[in-house]
């Protein structure tokens, strides 16, 4: 199990990474219910109409317009559920190549550029694409030259269907080609699927029992004449006589028979089917398939009779029912075993139900009524091999509860627990899910129990959030109007479970006459000529959170010889795993067809960014919903400055001097940074109030003597001044904590820092508190790995150095194994002494390949990390400690080593808790201090 190390109101479980809920966040949402917002080829770039086209520049089709240069405009189509979306090219010239690098159109097959890239099309290509799900996304990029007449895009919404139609074949990647390009020896799909099957004879390589399509695709001979276009050019229905017959028995079946001895087809809005034989045994080698068609606006409930009896085995991989949602063919389960499944509730007008058995152990079987209901009903829909009864798909327009099982009877969750919850909102909302309660074993990325939620329907879709531990989540909101939500639990360790709330919220659209800024709407991006600047993301000036379906770019062109650097000062961008929602992408050169530098979401971001050469282009990019505060960010032009070697330290002026010229009592920087923080100094790591050593209690240790730690500090959020996590004074203007601490917010103003604090919830006469003014998370934390956990403040005003505080030194060499250090903090003791003052705890260094041992964190350690802790428990951090210090005595002065970063549990047997080896960020920490005074 994870922990981060929190407030000691958290609860005592396990200490976690992240600082979640404590931070109310006001989201704005947009609605759908128009085409909207601005794809820089001046048309908009949100589209939810049912149909229409989509142009390459303001202008197209007359004879004097051409595409321009440097072209960058996005377009993202979504359609209703239950339908998928059909692009087909009326015209297109773009310059040609065989890579498609320099001008092309990109169609990706979901809702941004990390979806399936379908394709990259350039020259005079004919498009036929079909999306596999409700969202497009498309991408226009030109280079600085050869421009053309461009293209007309017509885009339509289809009932959602597996193929292109009667005259096309779909590829894996869901373009659509004629039937007459497969086996040509041409690669029309791009990844040789259409030359796939081809025998040298030109005929289908199919079974016995198969029926062989145009295309050289197999399909089960039971398909032919069942009234479905199986093939996809509707081929295995031509012919059809009174009988059909098939080849693996011998024998003849009736015309649209299901192979189980009813039709196949079901039409109207009721009815019933069941297995061959029922409520006798099946027989064996059975392959049956059903398909239920009710009128357009009704979605269909199957309800089995509890007379079931399918054979049992865990996974269903022998008899089974599947059954697929007709509009998609996506499985919605697949079912055995000796009880019926609850009701299911298949959201779509059309369904397919398919019924095979092996070659032994033939029961009973089954029978299903269907019925046509109104899209709104909610029913208890199974889970999958099994009658779940936390399993449920539910279609709402108000408020309402999932738990997981047991939830409230002050207890625990069993074990292998598996549910699902589908939510389906009305369309023009989305769904937000708020937890009210949460215990969850946790772990790095959740990987024993956890809550995982999906946008869309199934699993497939984009991860909205995996969470677990006992630190209540935020808020999860939806992309659409439909979400997907699974919990699932291991065989060990149980936990409270979770209550959870949800509800559907219209969303609003952006007001267009807000898009003001050339930089979003203009077709080309506006260059920046000055020596210096702002950039700011729309409505940050007015304080306003950043508008949905931006697509805005700047380009920066300094003279020759010259180079630009951003500096950031505030940002916020929606956060996703992969920067695929919102995101601001830097390029090192003209245009997009540069180089990426990075792409920046969430509140992660270097302090400055410096280009190679005399342009840099930047790319803000928005989704359709969620927007956050956005960003602030100046640039500079400057002469170029030499890079300095990783053994070099870098001056404040990008001066280069050797690194054992640091801390050597010599002013090698122009402006001494390179002597501003030695561990020489006197006064650092000496306390004028000697602690109190030894250990008594588990967890918390035991009492520290007052300001016996002079630089522990404790970081305190927001206008109740709650205190979040410790830090380490080691200078009078600057202090050192732990990045996962600022995940939430970054903003200086809202924090402060207090030092000189015995009492967590009273004042004591020698405390200090102190403003932030600049936050400097380490520009390579990774929130997940939990890696370069290291953050420097710069404080607002200089602390002074007196006997209650003071500062530790940095470490001048690496801690050794087996040393005994001591962590300090004001964090959670599980109830075992001296809650709401300073508190401290001896804890040896562990060897760090034991500590990777798969009886101890199983690898999770990285080398920028420190272990510390017994083998047998009881001494630790816990909940309130993160970003407080690990010191080690060396040579009479305390050195601060490490910075509670993580851990599993608190004081549990070989668990030792996990730090930031202060060591390998002394550098970082000395040359960030010294561009920062």
């Amino acid at each position: 199990m994870e922990r981060h190390l929190l407030s000691d109101s958290d609860p005592p479980i396990m200490k976690t990474k992240r600082i979640l809920d404590v931070i109310s966040t006001l989201l704005c949402i947009c609605i759908v219910n128009a085409d909207y917002g601005h794809s820089g080829c001046g048309s908009p770039s949100y589209l939810t109409s049912n149909y229409g086209r989509i142009i390459s520049q303001s202008g197209y089709g007359s004879s004097l317009s051409n595409y321009g240069n440097n072209q960058d405009c996005t377009w993202r189509i979504n359609a209703p559920t239950g339908k998928v979306i059909r692009l087909t090219s009326a015209d297109f010239h773009l310059e040609d190549d065989a890579q498609c690098s320099y001008d092309f159109l990109a169609i990706y097959d979901g809702s941004s550029s990390g979806a399936k890239l379908i394709g990259k099309f350039c020259g005079s290509n004919s498009i036929s694409v079909v999306s596999s799900g409700t969202h497009l996304f498309l991408e226009f990029i030109t280079d600085d030259s050869s421009h053309f007449s461009g293209f007309q895009i017509n885009y339509r919404f289809i009932q959602s269907t597996s193929s292109c139609g009667g005259t096309d074949h779909m590829c894996p990647n869901h373009q659509c080609i004629p039937h007459s390009f497969l086996c040509d020896g041409d690669n029309d799909c791009g990844d040789h699927s259409d030359e796939a099957t081809c025998s040298s004879s030109g005929s289908a390589n199919c079974d016995s029992d198969e029926f062989a399509c145009p295309d050289h695709s197999c399909i089960p001979s039971t398909w032919k004449c069942d009234g479905d276009n199986d093939c996809g050019d509707n081929s295995d229905e031509h012919n059809c006589q009174s009988t059909t017959s098939n080849p693996s028995t011998g024998t003849f079946t009736p015309v649209g028979d299901s192979g189980c001895g009813n039709k196949a087809d079901n039409n109207g809005t009721s009815g019933s089917f069941s297995s061959l034989n029922y409520p006798n045994d099946y027989s064996p080698s059975m392959s049956c398939r059903w398909v239920i068609n009710v009128p357009a606006g009704k979605v269909i409930q199957l309800t089995f009779n509890n007379n079931f009896n399918v054979e049992t085995i865990s996974g269903c991989t022998y008899d089974k029912v599947t059954v697929y949602d007709g509009g998609s063919l996506r499985v919605i389960g697949q079912y055995c075993g000796r009880s019926a499944p609850a009701p299911i509730l298949v959201n779509s007008n059309h369904a397919v139900v398919v019924f095979t058995s092996d070659s032994t152990d033939e029961h009973t079987g089954f029978q299903i009524n269907w019925s046509a209901v109104d899209a709104g009903s909610s029913v208890t829909t199974a889970r999958p091999g099994s009658a779940s009864t936390c399993t449920k798909d539910i279609h709402f327009t108000s408020q309402g509860v999932i738990t997981s099982p047991g939830f409230g009877l002050h207890s625990t969750y069993p074990a292998e627990s598996h549910c699902i919850w589908r939510l389906f909102a009305p369309s023009g909302n989305i769904i937000r899910l708020h937890f009210t309660s949460f215990g969850v074993e946790g772990g790095r990325s959740c990987p024993f129990d956890a809550v995982h939620a999906f946008d869309g329907p199934s699993s497939s879709g984009t991860e909205l959030a995996n969470v677990c531990g006992n630190h209540i989540p935020a808020d999860i909101l939806s992309k659409t109007n439909v979400m997907f939500v699974s919990f699932n639990s291991d065989a060990d360790t149980q936990d409270i479970g979770f209550n959870a709330t949800y509800t559907v919220e219209k969303v609003q659209v952006s007001p267009v006459t807000q898009l003001t800024d050339a930089a979003c709407h203009a077709s080309t991006a506006p260059t920046l000529n000055s020596t210096s600047g702002v950039i700011l993301s729309e409505g940050r000036e007015d304080g306003h959170r950043y508008p949905d379906n931006l697509n805005c770019r700047w380009a920066i062109n300094a003279p020759p010889g010259k180079v630009i650097t951003l500096t950031f000062n505030d940002f916020d961008v929606e956060k996703d795993s992969n920067c695929d929602y919102d995101y601001l992408k830097i390029y090192d050169g003209s245009s997009a067809h540069a180089h990426i530098i990075e792409t920046y979401c969430g509140i992660t971001y270097p302090s400055k960014l410096t280009s190679t050469g005399n342009q840099m282009y930047i790319r803000f990019h928005t989704d359709d919903s969620e927007g956050s505060s956005g960003f602030n960010i100046t640039y500079t032009v400057h002469d170029p400055i030499a890079t300095c070697s990783p053994s070099q330290f870098t001056c404040s002026d990008g001066k280069c001097i050797s690194y054992s010229a640091v801390c050597d009592k010599h002013r090698d920087c122009t402006n001494g940074g390179d002597e501003q923080l030695c561990a020489s100094s006197a006064t650092c790591g000496r306390p004028a109030i000697t602690p109190s050593l030894g250990n008594n209690k588990i967890v918390g240790g035991k009492e520290a003597v007052p300001n016996s730690w002079p630089w522990q500090a404790s970081l305190t959020f927001g206008p109740l001044h709650q205190h979040l996590c410790g830090a380490t004074l080691i200078s009078p203007h600057f202090a050192i904590t732990a990045a996962h601490c600022f995940e939430d917010d970054r903003t200086p103003r809202h924090w402060q820092i207090v030092f000189g604090k015995h009492h967590l919830k009273q004042n004591d006469p020698h405390q200090v508190t102190v403003d932030i003014a600049k936050i400097m998370v380490h520009e390579h934390y990774d929130p997940d790995a939990t890696s370069n956990d290291i953050t420097l403040l710069k404080l607002a005003t200089p602390v002074h150095l007196n006997d209650y505080v003071n500062i530790a030194c940095l470490p001048s060499q690496a801690v050794s194994d087996n040393q005994e250090c001591y962590t300090t903090g004001f964090g959670e003791v599980l109830g075992t002494c001296c809650a709401d003052v300073l508190k401290q705890a001896a804890l040896p260094i562990v060897n760090i390949n034991t500590c990777n041992s798969s009886s101890y964190l199983d690898g999770q350690v990285l080398d920028t990390m420190i272990c510390a802790g017994y083998s047998k428990g009881g001494h630790d951090s816990c909940q309130g400690d993160s970003g407080g210090p690990l010191v080690c005595n060396n040579g009479g002065k305390w050195q601060l080593e490490g910075i509670v970063s993580w851990g599993i549990g608190c004081g549990d047997p070989n668990q030792p808790g996990v730090y930031t080896r202060v060591y390998k960020y002394v550098q970082w920490v000395q040359e960030h201090i010294a561009a920062n005074s």
